[in-house]
């Protein structure tokens, strides 16, 4: 941890590392902290953790800078440590950056197969939050399911056994001393490796436990960036919000239309108040089969069943496959 205070400017930097394990063993953790206070001054608080890389698992990485002064800026990142023996996932990381005024915080979290994050706290008490961990425990993952049936349904209905790739929590809010408009910026960030994903179906992120008390007028964009490519969606205040981000499962389109054997994905949030207020919500990120998929499966499960039963058969014309407008911006990565 560092830490400094001044009446004029201050600045603070940490930055941590964990070690490497070897064959068979685990990465280390990293831990950062920044606290950079002035009574007057301007701040600059910075935290960065990169967890170490690991034979049997991936050291987490968690990030927290603080700034308490009259101005400046607070940035956190965290890095998840690797696999070394290859995985779903082969990067996932996390940054959140935040003015100062009065007291402000930014803070990361980033793992791969390492169990839940450290948080979500929904609602986030920080200024700008951004938390992921990878390859996700069925625990984990079950918890999410339960507390939201739309989500639950969609990852299962056409198949017991989806794959998820990340849970996610982006969020944040006013400083306590903020004075006029203030923005905070979050996002998270992951590369997989879609050869161990299986049989590739859709893109899915299932949104979960929004919770805010407001920003300005269209003042919150969430963009979800999907190989380079932007889909941008901007909320005109709370309610509609609301609507996007509690147990709301969204189809962002078919990975096989992407092209690649790769999935960069990085999901960034940014969020303008002029008041005390913000937002915050959380993540589950896989790949269930499509809806589609399974009414083919049970109109052919119905055909045959009329073989040799007298009964006028179906003529096993399915009804043509229904995309949303994703289609279009998967489609654009493979050309």
């Amino acid at each position: 941890m560092t830490g400094a205070s001044s009446a004029t400017a201050v600045s603070a930097t940490t930055v941590a590392t964990g070690g490497g394990g070897g064959k068979g063993a685990a990465g280390g953790n990293a831990t950062a902290t920044s606290d950079a206070i002035g009574t007057t001054a301007s701040i600059t608080s910075s935290a960065a953790a990169t967890g170490g890389n690991g034979g049997s698992s991936a050291g987490t990485a968690s990030a927290t800078a603080i700034g308490n002064g009259a101005s400046g800026d607070a940035q956190s990142a965290a890095v998840s440590g690797n696999i070394t023996t290859g995985g779903l996932v082969t990067a996932a990381s996390a940054n959140a950056d935040t003015p100062v005024a009065g007291a402000s915080t930014a803070l990361t979290w980033a793992a791969i197969g390492n169990g839940a994050m450290s948080a979500p706290a929904l609602v986030t008490t920080d200024q700008a939050v951004a938390q992921i961990t990878a390859e996700p425990t069925v625990t984990d993952v079950a918890t999410i399911n339960t507390a939201n049936p739309a989500i639950n349904t969609a990852f299962h209905t056409n198949d017991p056994t989806p794959v998820y790739f990340a849970i996610g929590e982006l969020g944040g809010a006013y400083s306590t001393s903020a004075v006029g408009q203030e923005t905070e910026t979050s996002s998270v960030h992951m590369t997989v490796d879609l050869t161990k994903a299986g049989t590739l179906h859709d893109l899915l992120i299932g949104f979960y436990s929004g919770a805010g008390s407001g920003f300005i007028a269209n003042g919150m964009t969430l963009d979800v960036k999907i190989n380079g490519v932007d889909d941008n969606t901007t909320f005109a205040d709370v309610t509609a919000a609301n609507a996007f981000f509690r147990n709301n499962a969204h189809d962002y389109g078919d990975l096989n239309l992407l092209g690649s054997t790769t999935l960069t994905l990085d999901i960034s949030l940014s969020i303008t108040e002029s008041a005390a207020g913000g937002y915050d919500f959380g993540m589950l990120i896989g790949d269930p089969p499509p809806a589609h998929e399974a009414a083919a499966q049970n109109n052919l499960v119905a055909a045959i069943a009329t073989f040799g039963t007298g009964a006028s058969g179906s003529s096993g014309n399915f009804t043509p496959e229904q995309r949303d407008n994703h289609q279009a911006m998967l489609a654009a990565n493979a050309a």
